[in-house]
């Protein structure tokens, strides 16, 4: 089970920042975390759902759920 974490406000140098210090730390891409980053105004869609994002974001999915808080807490 993936355990995300969201940072709103998350440019795409900062998101791409982010996914190589994780890559740095030791951990592999689409095995230990996910990486997703998403500009303001985009359309998601959640079941029978549509929104639109007020602001970009990258979301970080971490298979440890340690690592998501340890993080989470490190770039908050």
């Amino acid at each position: 089970m993936w355990t995300e974490v969201v940072f709103e406000g998350a440019t795409a140098v900062r998101a791409i920042e982010m996914a190589h210090a994780l890559r740095a730390s030791g951990l592999v891409l689409n095995k230990d975390f996910t990486w997703t980053w998403m500009p303001k105004d985009s359309i998601v869609v959640g079941g029978t759902e549509r929104w639109i994002l007020d602001q970009k974001r990258v979301t970080i999915g971490f298979q440890d759920p340690a690592l998501a808080t340890f993080y989470q807490l490190k770039w908050s």
